[in-house]
């Protein structure tokens, strides 16, 4: 990768962290709403939380701790839109795969850069604070290695320097077809990646951006049709030799037919055969589970491992709902990601991971307990599942943590002008749809300012040219 590259992103990532001091008319810390409270913050990280305190400065109206996004594919934003329409047969995931790979094949570092940096940029207005990115555009389209094994991966991480979004980066482990060893097909040979590789491409993209606390890096065995059960705990020796903070995450149980062909060839679902293979931990998150029963989900929480659930890019794709009350009886941990990019909104997420529980079970308020409502069980439970999931101390408005920070205004929408506490979260998910945070924190640093991000306008330009250079081979 070029150095300017890497000095492209200095504009944004060098602005200076917030005042000292933030104060909110309302704040949703974790034991729950307050008023007039302040926020001191030393560096990146919240040193004290004062409510009940006396307005000085700048005043936020209602601020909630940034949501981690904890499952990315960021070049998919290009497929948002244009695989919505019918064939000649029915249309599935495995349909939809095969308009993807088209778009990957199109891919070079350039462009990847400059779409990745536009998405993450746009990541942040919408309220997300940090991301982990899935990341398999490992090889040029041919499927060869470029002169730098990593190079792919650095152009990501550099993108997300450049919009200021933490990123926990992720190098997919791709090693087969399917559960049967089938070979990769030609659209997967840009995907192929070992382990001994992909722990090599995690090393090197921390050496290069050791300059910037804002990244941590783990391994991605993709798939158990892509990762063969055996080579699950040799990941998970690459992965504990990358330090302390490093996590794991993997695709498991999200379609039908994948559990099918892995009872077919195994005689286990893939959870089952997952948790035989490897000893699961707080390391791992489980993308998506969509497919997954009670009894799983509960060993997944006695684990301590994370669901990662998508509901838009799920829904889009066909995929089905997670049985959410087994979910939540469970225990387990679990948090959101925008995954295919269909939306990069964590508000639509919420929704409709709400409503699809509502259409499957005839019910209504599923996500929630006996003492919040579904606005705020969903925001503080997918905000705090990020500090385990991303290796990152954040989704709390409380000292130690990082000052990720949303604010959320009462003039954004008539619907919230006389809300407060849990029915003014509500309503901003479930009524106010066109409401966009007016500030966004990220470790202090203010990077969304009346609802913009401080470089959208450039870092759009550059995402508008690279799609230009794409017509014609979408």
């Amino acid at each position: 990768m070029s150095s300017a590259s890497l000095a492209a992103d200095q504009p944004v990532a060098s602005v200076k962290a917030s005042s000292e001091r933030l104060f909110a008319r309302t704040a949703l810390l974790p034991q729950g709403w307050a008023q007039d409270v302040a926020i001191d913050i030393d560096g990146d990280r919240i040193v004290s939380v004062t409510a009940g305190a006396k307005p000085a400065g700048e005043i936020l109206d209602v601020v909630i701790p940034g949501i981690p996004n904890l499952h990315s594919h960021a070049f998919q934003r290009l497929v948002a839109g244009l695989a919505e329409s019918r064939g000649a047969r029915s249309d599935s995931f495995w349909s939809w795969r095969d308009f993807m790979f088209r778009v990957l094949g199109a891919l070079d570092p350039d462009t990847l850069e400059d779409i990745y940096a536009f998405v993450f940029a746009s990541m942040v207005e919408a309220g997300y604070t940090s991301v982990a990115e899935f990341h398999y555009v490992h090889n040029n389209p041919d499927g060869g290695s470029y002169d730098n094994d990593a190079e792919m991966s650095l152009r990501a991480v550099a993108a997300a320097r450049t919009a200021g979004l933490p990123i926990t980066h992720l190098p997919v482990v791709y090693c087969r077809g399917g559960f049967r060893d089938e070979p990769l097909s030609a659209h997967q040979r840009r995907l192929a990646c070992e382990l001994d590789r992909s722990q090599a491409i995690a090393i090197a993209v921390r050496e290069a951006f050791k300059d910037w606390d804002s990244l941590n890096v783990g391994l991605a065995p993709h798939s158990l049709r892509a990762v063969a059960p055996s080579l699950l705990r040799p990941l998970a020796d690459a992965v504990s030799e990358l330090g302390p903070a490093s996590v794991m995450h993997i695709h498991v149980s999200e379609q039908v037919q994948e559990v099918q062909e892995c009872l077919s060839v195994h005689g286990l679902t893939p959870i089952e055969l997952l948790s035989r293979s490897v000893d699961l931990n707080e390391r791992w998150s489980l993308v998506h589970c969509t497919q997954a029963k009670p009894e799983e989900l509960a060993e997944i929480a006695r684990c301590g491992a994370t669901v990662v659930l998508c509901p838009v890019t799920e829904a889009n794709l066909g995929d089905g709902a997670i049985d959410l009350p087994a979910l939540v009886q469970s225990g387990a941990r679990f948090g959101i990601g925008s995954d295919s990019q269909a939306s990069l909104d964590p508000w639509r997420e919420f929704m409709l991971l709400e409503y699809s529980q509502r259409f499957r079970l005839r019910q209504r308020n599923i996500a929630c307990d006996d003492r919040r409502s579904v606005g705020r069980f969903l925001s503080q439970d997918c905000a705090s599942a990020g500090a385990k999931a991303l290796g990152r101390s954040t989704g709390q408005l409380a000292p130690g943590y990082k000052a990720d920070i949303v604010e959320l205004r009462r003039d954004a929408d008539p619907c919230l002008a006389l809300l407060s506490g849990d029915q003014f979260l509500d309503a901003w998910i479930f009524a106010a749809h066109r409401s966009r945070p007016a500030s966004v924190f990220v470790g202090g640093r203010r990077m969304v300012e009346n609802g913009m991000h401080k470089a959208s306008r450039a870092l759009k330009q550059r995402y508008l040219k690279a799609v230009e250079r794409l017509r014609g081979q979408l």
